[in-house]
């Protein structure tokens, strides 16, 4: 084979290649819709927070333990060490 014979072999397959529409839609990067990347950056920066809180403290108020610590409902903490003037007051009754 001569040398110009592999040339047009070659040329014809770089044609074939460039000309090739599956090729070409490769090459262009796809475009991320908006609302998949702010989806994308919340669940990141969730889970970074919920990463990071275990080792770094966020400011918060201290309780006060002068006063009893009582649900919602008005029931005890169950979990919690109540001073004596909680001595009188309703207790959780559920389960823990």
């Amino acid at each position: 084979m001569f040398k110009r014979d592999v040339k047009k072999q070659f040329n014809a397959s770089k044609y074939k290649y460039m000309a090739n529409a599956e090729h070409s839609q490769r090459l262009i990067q796809p475009v991320i819709q908006y609302h998949r990347a702010l989806a994308g950056m919340t669940v990141a920066v969730l889970a970074a927070f919920s990463m990071t809180k275990r080792y770094y403290e966020v400011p918060h108020p201290h309780k006060d333990t002068s006063k009893p610590m009582v649900l919602h409902n008005g029931e005890l903490h169950p979990n919690e060490v109540q001073p004596a003037s909680a001595r009188g007051m309703k207790v959780f009754s559920g389960h823990l």
